[in-house]
């Protein structure tokens, strides 16, 4: 207290007091120099150097304390770079501070700010929040659909209370909002206790979503999600695979119980024999051996395959736990069963799942190392992830940049060099893909970097830049290279494809290898259009020096 005073007689002596004063303090912690600052005056409005107003510096900071003192004293968000919303959300960690702050500011809220702090409010539990903006949501401008929103967020992270009340306030919990219903985000979230709240409040728990799946279905999707996650991180090396591991069971736990939940519940499920057909290859790939042995007790049959000509064996491959699979083979079905109608393997499964154990069960139990898909396969409308027939599982690996997988097939014999019915070869794709690793791992089995697909393209033609480049890789592809001035359809050799986006030190090393950058398609730009174009983007422009040995070999005009 002591101190606090001595600071508010010497903030007396200035003129005024400065906002970035105020910021310092609140970012430091020192509450009592915060709690001086403004009773001398500071102006609680001032935006600093990074856009923000003194409260909002407290919520990013996550100072609830000097939070609280300032709005004791009135302080308001100022429109910012940051804008009133997210600032207010980080409230939530307090919900007095945003009751409060709520209730200051009555009908005077910015757009947005009362219908995000509700769906917050609800997904954390904050229940005074809730009341506070559904009870006067006339005045905070909320409606009905914001109300049934809400309930869906409680649903996510199984907030009971808000849920609750908010189901006695006219919420529903089968109302569809942002494609979705309240019941479907908590199986697919594993809330099994708004679960039961919601079915003794009359929801069906054998009933549909609007997509027309079983809430069963929903929650062993929503595990299939995460394992997909946990082995994401560990390949792309964002997290150590025990604590990956880790992460996913916990995360398929609550998701699981939910499944089992739903399964035990009494009365006639009324589902269809396709609903739990379909559950059953879901659970499959969970690895849940238990939730697959429920299914098939409730009539789902183990030998269903569906519209893709995929089985239970194919599913499977995406399990964790190799005992799944075995139990899958226990029922009559092998690895080595015939591929789907588009010539997936169980192997081509296990290297889209990224699944290391399952790839190298399949090898171990004389799955084909170089089975080839029979056609072309698109699963989204874009484009974005498609199979080309042809496809070996040396190429799925290479196209997903999983070079674990990559090595552990060229290790069993996968041809480096075989190429699709476009012409790809697994380097070629390595290379489109920015997998540095895989490349590496492919010019060690022989790849051979002058096989072009049926477009001319080669591997040295499409290289782009990785995120985190392996030093010289591309000069390693550059050496092996018999044709350095090789030309695609369109009369572009790699060093223009490389002018065009590809990393300088790519550029250098075709130089090196006597590249001619006269060597122009027909399409009218010179050298130096080319040149102009790439440096118009600062992340892109060339060096000087490489600029300088283009143009000395370009002809005078």
């Amino acid at each position: 207290m002591i101190r606090a005073v001595f600071i508010a007689i010497l903030l007396c002596f200035n003129s005024a007091v400065h906002a970035s004063e105020l910021h310092d303090a609140i970012r430091a912690g020192d509450h009592e120099r915060v709690r001086a600052l403004i009773e001398a005056g500071a102006d609680l409005s001032e935006i600093d150097t990074n856009g923000e107003d003194p409260l909002a510096t407290a919520m990013w900071h996550d100072n609830a304390r000097a939070a609280a003192m300032l709005l004791d004293a009135g302080a308001n968000f100022v429109p910012s770079r940051h804008g009133e919303v997210l600032p207010l959300l980080l409230f939530i960690k307090r919900s007095d501070l945003t009751l409060q702050y709520l209730q200051q500011h009555r009908g005077s809220l910015q757009y947005g700010v009362a219908q995000r702090a509700l769906l917050f409010g609800a997904s954390k539990g904050a229940l005074e929040v809730v009341q506070e903006l559904v009870v006067h949501q006339d005045i905070h401008d909320l409606d009905d659909e914001n109300v049934h929103h809400a309930l869906a967020f409680a649903a996510g992270d199984n907030q009971v209370a808000p849920a609750k009340w908010l189901l006695e306030h006219g919420a529903e919990p089968l109302h569809v909002v942002a494609r979705q219903t309240a019941m479907e985000r908590a199986a697919e979230e594993g809330a099994r206790d708004v679960i039961e709240l919601f079915i003794a409040h009359g929801v069906d728990p054998h009933g549909l979503t609007e997509s027309g799946k079983c809430y069963v279905e929903v929650a062993l999707a929503s595990v299939v999600n995460k394992i997909w996650i946990g082995r994401l991180a560990v390949l792309t090396r964002n997290a150590p695979p025990a604590e990956a591991a880790k992460w996913v069971r916990e995360q398929m736990k609550p998701r699981l119980d939910v499944a089992r939940f739903l399964l035990n519940q009494p009365g006639d499920p009324g589902l269809s024999l396709e609903h739990k057909n379909r559950a059953l290859h879901r659970a499959a790939r969970t690895g849940a051996i238990d939730v697959m042995q429920m299914l098939i007790n409730q009539g789902a049959e183990p030998a269903y395959v569906d519209d893709s000509g995929r089985t239970l064996i194919h599913h499977a491959m995406w399990a964790n736990d190799l005992s799944a699979i075995q139990f899958v083979e226990s029922l009559g079905f092998t690895v080595l069963r015939p591929a789907d109608k588009n010539g997936i393997t169980a192997l081509h499964c296990a290297v889209r799942a990224a699944n290391r154990d399952a790839v190298l069960y399949c090898l171990d139990h004389g799955v084909s190392i170089e089975a080839a898909l029979t056609t072309d396969i698109v699963f989204d409308p874009k484009g974005e992830d498609q199979l080309t027939a042809g496809s070996r599982a040396l190429h799925l690996a290479a196209e997903q940049a999983w070079p674990d997988i990559v090595r552990l097939l060229v290790e069993h014999g996968a041809s480096a060099n075989a190429q699709t019915d476009h012409g790809e070869t697994p380097l070629l794709f390595a290379s489109y893909h920015r997998a540095d690793q895989s490349i590496s791992l492919l010019l060690d089995a022989d790849a051979d970097v002058d096989l072009a697909n049926r477009d001319g393209l080669t591997p040295l033609m499409v290289y782009r830049t990785p995120i985190d480049p392996i030093p010289d890789i591309y000069r390693r592809m550059a050496l092996r290279t018999q044709a350095v001035n090789a030309t695609d359809g369109e009369g572009r050799t790699a060093l223009i494809h490389m002018i065009s986006s590809g990393p300088s030190r790519a550029i250098e090393a075709l130089l090196d290898l006597g590249a001619d950058p006269t060597i122009l398609p027909d399409d009218g730009r010179s050298l130096r259009d080319r040149i102009d174009r790439r440096n118009r983007f600062r992340p892109l422009q060339l060096p000087d020096a490489i600029v300088n040995r283009l143009l000395s070999a370009e002809p005078s005009p």
